[in-house]
């Protein structure tokens, strides 16, 4: 795309976020295109750019708002330890097929491919590729 991040969030200011509902009438395309001539959601707004008839207005404190959720995300640290189990098949049809009215065919086909799956060799390491010497 050849535009920095700062850019590729403006984009999608203009597109539409999970925070902010973007602009009516501009789509990817058409964000691509007032980013790269104008270089800056700023200018822009400065240029007092028109999308059909509408002039693209935004409040600057939301934008900054906006674009430090993506400059700046909160990250958790200490996230719990994660623990690998043997998978519970008997949960998993429960769960899907009698709390979430799942397909009780497909789930079952599903877990039978699933087992199959885990039964057969174990994942391949880089060097199984390379014959040794």
């Amino acid at each position: 795309l050849k535009i920095t991040r700062e850019q590729l969030i403006e984009m999608g200011i203009l597109i539409g976020t999970d925070f902010f509902p973007g602009i009516k009438g501009i789509g990817q395309h058409k964000a691509l295109d007032l980013i790269k001539k104008y270089g800056s959601l700023e200018n822009i707004i400065k240029n007092n750019i028109k999308v059909g008839n509408i002039e693209i207005k935004l409040d600057k404190e939301i934008i900054e708002q906006i674009k430090d959720i993506f400059l700046y995300p909160d990250i958790k640290k200490n996230y719990p330890k994660i623990i690998w189990e043997k998978i519970k098949y008997e949960e998993v049809e429960e769960l899907l097929i009698e709390q979430h009215n799942f397909s009780k065919q497909r789930v079952q086909n599903a877990i039978e491919r699933l087992k199959k799956q885990n039964s057969s060799k174990t994942q391949v390491s880089l060097d199984s590729f390379f014959k040794e010497k």
